[in-house]
Order: structure tokens, then sequence, then C-alpha cells
């Protein structure tokens, strides 16, 4: 994937790190849950 998109998008936009789930965390209402992906991986931010 960052293969794919270093010839067309700026260098500080492309991740580190692509990561493919099966499911993301969802809210009651449905709608996938940013802060429970924020809190899974604070460790690993805080690593790099």
């Amino acid at each position: 994937m960052i293969d794919h998109l270093q010839p067309s998008v700026a260098k500080w936009w492309l991740p580190d790190v692509v990561e493919f789930i099966d499911e993301g965390p969802e809210t009651s209402v449905g709608k996938f849950s940013k802060m429970t992906r924020r809190e899974k991986f604070a460790d690993y931010q805080a690593a790099t």
C-alpha cells in the first residue's frame, strides 16, 4: 500500500505502518469507534 501511494502522495502523509483488520470497534450506534482504536494503539505510538 505504501509503495502504491509513494508516487502520488507527499512523503509526510505516508503512514509508517499499515495494518489490515477484519473488524473494527463500533459504538453503540454502529459507527466506527476512533477512540477505542486510539486507546488500543497508544502504547505502540508512544514507542515510536
